[in-house]
């Protein structure tokens, strides 16, 4: 019955006609893109989907053949969400009507058009292959969606997460009955006595006046030195991204050193999330620390007047020979006296890193935080930011 019904879906011979089969299929099973999420979620989402499943290469025509010849065997190969991406068919509702002659010319068409917008998104090359371009924004993809398994990622709306793990990060409350901080004691005590009230009433609280936050600019400074490989890398990494994600949704600033013995990638502070995701992604471990350079670097970066924080991230500060501790703790009393704080996570460092990175973060107002559990990281680097946002 399905088949009858969807031959005469695609072949009416009126315009008329096709235009309401049209709408049909669009409520049976067509998916409306602009109700999905963005563009780039999607198509990183897809290049995920294809690595998780090993597929490297998009060629139409062999997609097509493998779906329309046994679906069930090009649904395992390729997973039910590459199906839905290319095709922009629900997966079950190709399922039911992949034998019919007038829906595979459909499905077709759009496979085609699918793949084509891929490869002029730079997603894929001229032969369908997945480009460096597409891992990177794949890897940007998974970050994100394990940063939202986490609950670190800020959400759409008031709602705000109560905490971030165990670093009881308070919610922002949009409720005013409900900022007892912002209440102002002895006036409403006053107003209650001076009205003979024997309670005090909600007409009777005095509020203080909010303040609208600056904006901040923050350089996400990730050691990249050898001792940085594996676990360590990779969860600085995600929360690099975590960082610039809640940033710059609150239009907030976020640049980028990466460093080891000298400077290497190198991003002023900017509100677009692609640009700091992007090189976030792109770093690879190697060589010693020298801790002076990206305080130094960051003087240099950041704007007069925003509030500035240096966030940076090592597991061994300072092994560099070639730069003494002293132009370190030079190079901290310029960052203080060019109002930037620098704050410190240190992933498993010993009594002589600690103690250097204790005077960092005293000179300059700044927090430091000792990493047992690698995993924490992103919790940590996203609280700080979240709590200095208040």
């Amino acid at each position: 019955m399905q088949g009858s019904s969807f031959s005469k879906d695609f072949s009416g011979d009126g315009e008329e006609e096709r235009e309401e089969n049209s709408k049909k299929r669009d409520s049976e099973g067509l998916l409306n893109q602009e109700t999905e999420e963005p563009k780039k979620e999607r198509e990183g989402n897809l290049i995920t989907q294809a690595v998780n499943h090993g597929v490297t290469n998009f060629t139409p025509d062999l997609i097509f053949e493998r779906l329309v010849s046994d679906y069930k065997v090009a649904e395992q190969m390729y997973g039910p969400e590459i199906i839905r991406e290319l095709s922009d068919f629900d997966p079950n509702y190709v399922k039911k009507n992949i034998n019919i002659p007038e829906f595979q010319k459909e499905i077709k068409k759009r496979i085609r058009k699918n793949v084509e917008e891929l490869k002029k998104d730079e997603i894929l090359d001229k032969d369908g292959n997945i480009t460096d371009a597409g891992i990177e924004l794949s890897l940007i993809q998974s970050y994100l969606e394990e940063l939202d398994n986490m609950k670190l990622l800020p959400s759409y709306g008031e709602r705000q997460h109560k905490r971030i793990l165990g670093f009881n990060t308070k919610t922002k409350i949009s409720n005013k009955k409900e900022r007892y901080r912002d209440v102002i004691l002895p006036k409403t005590i006053h107003r209650t006595l001076r009205r003979n009230h024997s309670e005090i009433d909600e007409r009777d609280i005095v509020w203080a006046e909010r303040k609208k936050k600056a904006n901040i600019e923050i350089i996400f400074a990730l050691d990249t030195s050898a001792s940085m490989k594996g676990k360590k890398i990779q969860y600085s990494k995600m929360a690099g991204v975590g960082l610039a994600y809640w940033a710059t949704s609150h239009s907030d600033k976020v640049g980028l050193i990466n460093f080891s013995k000298e400077l290497e990638v190198i991003v002023k502070p900017t509100k677009e999330f692609s640009r700091i995701a992007i090189a976030i992604s792109k770093v690879s471990p190697g060589g010693q620390t020298d801790i002076s350079l990206p305080i130094e670097k960051a003087c240099k970066m950041v704007d007069k007047g925003d509030e500035k924080e240096l966030i940076i991230i090592s597991d061994a500060l300072h092994t560099s020979s070639k730069t003494s501790e002293k132009r370190v703790i030079e190079s901290v009393y310029n960052a203080r006296d060019k109002g930037l704080r620098v704050s410190i996570i240190g992933i498993h460092i010993n009594k002589k890193g600690r103690d250097l990175a204790k005077q960092i973060t005293d000179i300059t107002d700044g927090h430091l935080y000792e990493v047992k559990v690698i995993k924490d990281i992103p919790t940590i680097v996203i609280s700080d930011y979240v709590r200095m946002r208040g």
